[in-house]
């Protein structure tokens, strides 16, 4: 019976794995060059693809909301909105502050 549970648990686990996070990270930050995961030495570098990004914040903090905009779309997970133009992560925005090229 107890194996029984414990699988059961387990496809729970696997079923909701898609919408909540993996990892708790702290919230990401604006940076010159795209979007810093402080404390992890790792970045969501401009240029990125928008399927890579979106995947890499969903495992950090759950499926970020996706918008369409002008040539493009946005990604908008924990305060900062990620835009994507043309080939990649072109420009993130903030309510205090933006950089690069937003749609």
């Amino acid at each position: 019976m107890r194996r029984a549970l414990a699988f059961l648990a387990l496809l729970g686990g696997c079923a909701s794995a898609g919408t909540a996070p993996v990892a708790t990270a702290p919230a990401p930050v604006p940076a010159a060059t795209g979007v810093e995961i402080p404390g992890t030495g790792r970045e969501i570098g401009f240029g990125r693809t928008l399927e890579s990004a979106e995947a890499s914040l969903a495992r950090l903090y759950g499926a970020p909301e996706r918008r369409a905009c002008a040539g493009g779309a946005i990604l908008v997970s924990e305060g900062i909105e990620l835009h994507f133009t043309g080939f990649g992560f072109s420009g993130w925005r903030t309510p205090a502050a933006s950089r690069g090229t937003l749609c």
